[in-house]
């Protein structure tokens, strides 16, 4: 029946370029070599090889495995063969991660079933998922065995996890949000001159972005503040947003951002609790209970670049009584491209802070956002940069919208305070994108927002389902339409029923609603 007493290792490869009945072959003969050192002690294979060691005897030494039982040889209905055919009950727990479990039994029947040690929801609807793909895979190479597997293989999703494994193989993306949303210049997606953030009162590039976000930096970092110290964004929806959000990052703090729509106790209390020391604002905005905390105020950086621009086009020069505005050195490195300089030196100068970035782990916070209270006290909600940068490739690259480069339009309509904002900030910049942003003045108001839209081609919503079912009522009203829309993303909240095939009436039948 089998050899019970002792595990027999097979060496085989994958080649997608290898017909169905050239991996039978091969499989068979290895199968048969490995059969020669059958009472070769398994354990002894383990000793001998480093990269098997294990925590604790209980840990498999793969958590992938293969089982394979065949019944046919037995008398069908026999003892024996009823024995084995009860290992294909799905209550079977394993010890393994993942298991393909194939039975052929005494009737000439095949039992096909993948197991996993998880039994929740998520994972029953995952192996379903590979269950499917796998049936697909089979059924197709099963048709002519004398073909190429990779000429059979039609689903993407299959050719990366299936075949060619790339899924398996992690690309080294950065670990920290602020060098994550510097991928997209890095990589050559957009260039410093392209547009990085807008609103509808104007634009930032992306050599303004990453020049005021490096002096926010060098602002902060001259406080001299303890690593991961909480820092508020007290300011306004607008284009200045994702520069503060990056200079507190780069200087190893934690940004904790501040909605004017919140009542002075809810700002008093999230104060408190973070124990703030300085804000990032806006000049003539902020909250009354955050106005006696050390501030700097983003637009007036951006004011003061403008006229670094104007002054002088190639070096740094004090700025005099303008630096007293802001309380930032006068030195500063304007973002305009100087004469003579090539786009990569450019580039270069752009991206390189003022002061070195702080050391930081994927550990360490990113943010602290706090939830409603609506059934208590408000509560603080520590994200680390690790898993938020795992968030934003994963779901930018998942749905297509990395690959879009400096196509990619993000309508940024949420409030900085809730979390879909992240995506909207980060994983933009990381593919070379541009974040349309509407400001607190037109937060409800879409005629504005179709403007927007049509004006920079935005291709991806994300949000609550409420605004997006405004923005569907606007134009079915108005008869207007957003065909540069590709993806609606909707969360926190119930989504209607109609309301996907209404906003693909209003934007096109590819739209994707996720």
């Amino acid at each position: 029946v089998g050899h019970f007493i002792n595990t027999v290792p097979v060496h085989t490869r994958v080649d997608v370029n290898k017909t169905l009945a050239q991996h039978m072959q091969g499989v068979f003969a290895g199968v048969q070599q490995a059969m020669k050192y059958k009472h070769f002690f398994f354990s002894n294979i383990v000793r001998a090889m480093p990269s098997l060691r294990r925590k604790g005897s209980s840990q498999p030494i793969s958590d992938v495995a293969i089982n394979f039982f065949d019944t046919g040889v037995l008398r069908h209905g026999s003892a024996a063969a009823a024995a084995l055919e009860a290992l294909t009950v799905p209550q079977q727990t394993t010890a393994f991660a993942l298991m393909l479990h194939v039975v052929r039994t005494g009737s000439g029947a095949w039992h096909v079933e993948l197991r996993a040690r998880n039994h929740n929801d998520a994972a029953r609807a995952c192996l379903n998922r590979m269950a499917w793909q796998l049936e697909t895979l089979l059924r197709k190479v099963a048709l002519d065995a004398d073909t190429a597997l990779a000429s059979k293989v039609g689903h993407l999703m299959l050719h990366l996890d299936v075949l060619g494994l790339d899924r398996f193989q992690p690309r080294l993306e950065p670990q920290l949000l602020h060098l994550l949303a510097r991928e997209g210049l890095r990589q050559g997606a957009c260039r410093p001159s392209d547009t990085a953030v807008a609103d509808e009162h104007g634009e930032l590039t992306y050599a303004e972005l990453f020049w005021l976000a490096n002096r926010v930096h060098a602002w902060l970092a001259a406080k001299k503040l303890p690593p991961s110290t909480p820092v508020g964004l007290d300011m306004p929806k607008c284009r200045y947003q994702p520069a503060a959000a990056l200079g507190v990052l780069q200087a190893g703090c934690a940004f904790v951002p501040f909605s004017k729509t919140w009542p002075d106790e809810r700002t008093a209390l999230v104060r408190e609790r973070c124990e703030l020391r300085v804000v990032l604002s806006m000049q003539g905005a902020g909250a009354p209970a955050l106005r006696d905390l050390q501030r700097l105020d983003v637009d007036v950086l951006h004011a003061e670049h403008e006229r670094l621009c104007l002054q002088q086009r190639q070096k740094a020069s004090p700025t005099g009584g303008h630096g007293d505005a802001t309380g930032v050195s006068g030195a500063a490195v304007c973002a305009a491209k100087a004469d003579g300089e090539t786009e990569q030196e450019w580039c270069s100068r752009i991206m390189e802070p003022h002061v070195p970035f702080a050391e930081v782990s994927p550990k360490d916070p990113a943010y602290i956002l706090f939830t409603s209270g609506s059934t208590g006290t408000p509560k603080g909600v520590v994200v680390q940069h690790g898993g938020a940068c795992n968030t934003v490739v994963h779901t930018a690259e998942m749905f297509g919208m990395r690959q879009l480069g400096h196509a990619f339009r993000m309508f940024a309509i949420t409030q900085l305070t809730f979390d879909l904002s992240i995506f909207d900030t980060f994983a933009v910049p990381m593919s070379g994108g541009v974040i349309v942003v509407p400001t607190d003045d037109i937060s409800r108001d879409p005629e504005a927002w179709v403007e927007l839209c049509h004006k920079y081609s935005v291709t991806t919503w994300n949000s609550v389902p409420a605004f997006a079912q405004m923005l569907c009522e606007y134009c079915e009203t108005l008869e207007v339409r957003v065909p540069s829309m590709q993806h609606f993303m909707l969360s926190g909240d119930f989504v209607p029923l109609p309301l996907p095939q209404q906003l693909r009436r209003v934007t096109t039948e590819q739209c994707a609603v996720l």
